[in-house]
């Protein structure tokens, strides 16, 4: 009971750090979950698109106007896709390269350059364009005349059914409570990681160390209940989030897919404490330690997709962030909010990869702790 008592009171000195980053997740998680958003649940879908012809040759001419009978085109300069995009003004863009038409007639893989929101309109529009490019490809093993290969691609595209899309699924629904959660991974990693890296460079001093080695606890049940006392703050601080994000997006928190996310923040949020362990592990002093959460915490904001949609960075900085737990703890989010067919395989992925990590950070921590003791002896 002496444990727990120090640790909680040693929290309540640092109460002022814990609701400044709960009133920086209230005001910037809540305006980010206002973004425009104007996805909307559907019988029939006509999504929005942007198309740029770089080629601009019959082939080319021909996929633009198709497109056109199964979205709607809008006029955007190529500047703007990107903000188009985010504000969900497009849900899907296509850009044609040059040298399109040439390379499809040498058999070359000449992709279009797409950037989409990953809405349901999105994957319509992308059914539709890889039948489209299949269908061209395939004949031009059996023609070498243009516009005999576009008649003809035409013909077999117009003769096919038009697909219609049923659903009860509302992807805006959850978009607010996503954006929430995404943001509050770096107040996570920032509350968690400095409260308990402050708590047990508290208890790793010499004199603290010291005293337990005379005291009749041992030592082993005095880690027990730290970790314990850890645990139990991280669980708190997770309800806590969750109940915030209730008053600010109502019911919809405690919804199946609400339920995911806050499980997912669970899971998480003992990846976090597994790192706080180890880090503490490493120096006692609290600027390094601030400095080094500091650093933890932004890089994974800024690289996973917190900050800025993982859509919007380089493929570079995306394949570096895999090596965050947060960029799985946010892909998790955006599958449980966007995707309409849910499947928990793709959940549980995650999921494991995040208690792969958690394990890895106590196994680390582990390792450390031993060198140092036999650096002391």
């Amino acid at each position: 009971m002496i444990v727990f008592k120090t640790f909680w009171k040693i929290i309540k000195k640092y109460k002022g750090t814990i609701i400044g980053f709960t009133i920086m997740l209230l005001v910037f998680g809540t305006i980010n979950s206002k973004s425009k958003d104007t996805s909307t649940s559907f019988n029939e879908t006509i999504p929005d698109i942007a198309v740029i012809d770089k080629d601009n040759t019959d082939f080319s001419k021909n996929l633009v106007k198709y497109l056109s009978t199964i979205a709607n085109i809008k006029d955007i300069k190529e500047s703007d896709i990107d903000d188009a995009i985010f504000y969900r003004d497009i849900s899907y863009y296509i850009c044609i390269p040059e040298n399109f038409e040439e390379n499809i007639l040498r058999y070359k893989d000449e992709p279009v350059i797409i950037k989409t929101n990953e809405t349901q309109g999105s994957f319509i529009v992308q059914t539709y364009l890889n039948r489209y490019l299949n269908v061209l490809k395939i004949r031009t093993f059996f023609s070498d005349d243009e516009e005999e290969i576009v008649r003809t691609v035409d013909k077999i595209m117009n003769s096919e059914a038009q697909i219609h899309v049923n659903s009860t699924f509302d992807s805006n629904q959850y978009s607010g409570l996503n954006r929430y959660y995404n943001f509050a991974s770096y107040t996570l990693i920032s509350v968690i990681m400095f409260i308990i890296c402050i708590v047990l460079s508290s208890f790793h001093k010499k004199s603290i160390t010291k005293r337990i080695n005379v005291s009749s606890m041992d030592y082993k049940n005095h880690n027990r209940y730290i970790i314990y006392a850890s645990i139990i703050y991280t669980v708190i601080v997770v309800l806590f989030y969750a109940l915030l994000s209730l008053f600010t997006f109502g019911t919809i928190t405690f919804s199946k897919r609400g339920l995911l996310l806050i499980l997912n923040t669970l899971v998480f949020s003992v990846s976090c404490l597994s790192l706080s362990i180890l880090v503490s592990s490493l120096t006692n002093n609290k600027g390094a330690l601030n400095g080094m959460i500091n650093v933890i915490g932004l890089s994974q904001a800024f690289l996973c997709g917190a900050f800025i949609p993982s859509m919007y960075l380089p493929s570079k900085v995306v394949s570096i962030s895999k090596i965050f737990p947060a960029y799985y703890y946010i892909n998790n989010n955006d599958y449980i909010s966007t995707t309409e067919v849910f499947s928990i395989n793709p959940f549980l992925k995650n999921i494991i990869i995040l208690i792969i990590f958690s394990i890895l950070f106590l196994i680390l921590n582990n390792i450390v702790t031993k060198k140092k003791r036999v650096s002391y002896e």
